[in-house]
């Protein structure tokens, strides 16, 4: 090493020792045309030679000024606060639970079929009274004006093949002023073997001909957390107690048209606005041709001359 020096004219460009007993480094600039770099690393010397005023020399050196900036803004750092993990729902339930009873208890009518699932073991962990009753609309009434139909994703794709969805949403829809759809698992295709487009067009269908939302859970504790939470806010805070309704609710006369027409045969609540937006009244639907009911999407020549003899065979009454 002080050969090497001595053969070089020059003054030392970086002298600096390591800090916390790390290795030595010393990098010697020796005269106009070279350069002699030398780090010793512990056991032995790496040696770099390279020609000053060179793009290598400036490389060096940009790269150690990058160095001892990193270095210091390292230093400056403080350790962030860790944040606080997100709390579990299971974490959530199990506060909600531990609230002391008040003296207005939230009550919750369950259809005694739900009576052995999971939801009924989630929702016992809250505040809340479960009556369990033989319900014809609806699996869970929240209040006089809320009830939720709620199915697995199985049983959601089982009720658009045998056409159990659309009944029952009709039957809920009149019954009850805020009807909801619960739907509760993963996903809707991996129950059954339907097409997406069937199952899209059954949840369009219950969204806009039926205007009755659709809410998607993906566990039971969710879904509990769900339905305690509307009954708490309908019982305690608009004070509105669950009420079975086995009748429907007071019709408009929008309702009324629509369910003289939706009382004919094959015609469904989506035809019968079809035909009411089509002719404007229930008389001129009635009195209309075939080949005009036949111009309503979704009326064929079947359904049209069901519709003629019901509203012109004259009325026999039967013994």
């Amino acid at each position: 090493m002080n050969d090497l020096r001595e053969r070089f004219v020059g003054r030392p460009l970086v002298r600096e020792k390591a800090i916390k007993k790390r290795p030595y480094r010393e990098a010697i600039a020796c005269g106009k045309e070279n350069t002699l770099i030398c780090l010793p690393t512990g056991l032995r010397e790496v040696t770099i030679p390279m020609s000053a005023a060179t793009r290598d020399e400036a490389y060096y050196w940009i790269a150690r000024r990058r160095e001892r900036i990193m270095a210091e803004a390292l230093r400056q750092l403080t350790p962030p606060e860790k944040e606080e993990d997100q709390r579990k729902l299971e974490e959530f339930t199990q506060r909600l639970s531990t609230i002391k009873p008040s003296e207005e208890k939230v009550t919750i009518i369950v259809d005694i079929r739900e009576a052995g699932s999971q939801i009924i073991r989630e929702l016992s962990k809250f505040d809340v009274k479960i009556d369990l009753e033989t319900l014809k609309v609806g699996d869970f009434i929240l209040s006089d004006r809320v009830a939720v139909e709620k199915k697995t994703t199985e049983d959601f794709t089982s009720s658009i093949i045998d056409g159990r969805l659309f009944t029952q949403v009709m039957n809920l829809k009149s019954a009850y002023q805020m009807p909801i759809v619960l739907v509760e698992g993963e996903t809707l295709y991996s129950a059954r073997e339907v097409r997406p487009e069937a199952v899209m067009g059954a949840l369009v269908s219950v969204l806009i001909d039926y205007d009755v939302p659709i809410v998607w859970m993906r566990t039971s504790p969710e879904t509990a957390l769900f339905l305690f939470s509307i009954a708490r806010r309908e019982q305690l805070k608009e004070k509105r107690e669950p009420k079975i309704r086995a009748e429907p609710k007071p019709a408009t006369l929008t309702e009324s048209q629509e369910f003289i027409v939706a009382g004919l045969p094959h015609v469904d609540k989506v035809l019968a606005r079809r035909l009411l937006k089509a002719f404007g009244s229930v008389e001129k639907v009635f009195t209309s041709s075939e080949r005009e009911l036949q111009k309503v999407e979704g009326i064929g020549k079947k359904i049209s001359e069901t519709i003629r003899k019901i509203v012109s065979s004259k009325y026999e009454e039967q013994s």
